[in-house]
C-alpha cells in the first residue's frame, strides 16, 4: 500500500514537472511593463523656445542627441551628440528618415535615460509628406519613450503646419 502510494505521488510530480516545463517553453511569459521616460514625449511649436532649451542642457546631467540642421548650435555641450540632416555627405539625407530612425534608435540603446531633440521637423517636412513624417515621429516615440524609457522633445514652427497637422501632433506629443 505505501509503494503504491508513493508511486501514485511520483507519477504526479513528474506530470506537474513536465507540464510546466511545455509551459515555459511554449507559452510567452508577460513581458515586463514599458518603461516611461520621466523627460517623455514634447512638441515644441516655436523656434524660438529652442534656446531655452539649449540653456536647459546646460544643467542636463544625461546624455542627449539633437538631430538638427544646425550641429555648430550645440558644440560646446559635452553631454550632446549631434546628427546633421542635409544632403550633403557627411550628414543624414532628410529623405533618409530609416537611416535617422537607426541612429536614434541605436543612441538611445546605448544611452538609457537620454533624450533625443529634433529641430528640423520643417525641413523633413520639405522633402517628405506630412503623413510620412509623422508616422516617423509616431514609431520614434513609441520605441524611444516608452521601449528605452528615454525623452523626446521635437522642435515645429506652428506656421508651417495646417491646424488638423497641429491637432495630430498634439495628439501624440505635449506641448512644452
Amino acid at each position: 500500500m505505501v509503494a503504491y502510494l508513493i508511486s501514485i505521488i511520483g507519477v504526479i510530480y513528474t506530470v506537474v514537472y513536465y507540464i510546466r516545463l511545455v509551459e515555459s517553453r511554449y507559452i510567452p511569459s508577460p513581458q515586463a511593463p514599458q518603461r516611461k521616460s520621466a523627460l517623455g514625449a514634447h512638441v515644441v511649436f516655436s523656434k524660438n523656445r529652442l534656446l531655452d532649451v539649449i540653456e536647459l542642457l546646460k544643467s542636463a546631467n544625461f546624455p542627449v542627441l539633437a538631430v538638427t540642421r544646425s550641429p555648430g548650435m550645440y558644440e560646446g555641450f559635452d553631454n550632446v551628440s549631434t546628427v546633421w540632416v542635409t544632403q550633403v555627405s557627411g550628414g543624414v539625407n532628410p529623405t533618409a528618415l530609416h537611416v535617422l530612425h537607426d541612429v536614434i534608435l541605436r543612441f538611445v540603446r546605448d544611452n538609457p535615460g537620454s533624450a533625443v531633440l529634433i529641430d528640423c521637423v520643417e525641413y523633413l517636412l520639405l522633402y517628405n509628406d506630412f503623413r510620412t513624417v509623422f508616422k516617423f515621429l509616431t514609431n520614434l516615440k513609441d520605441h524611444v519613450v516608452l521601449q528605452h524609457g528615454s525623452g523626446l522633445v521635437i522642435f515645429v514652427d506652428d506656421s508651417v503646419l495646417s491646424e488638423q497637422e497641429k491637432a495630430l501632433l498634439l495628439k501624440e506629443f505635449e506641448p512644452l
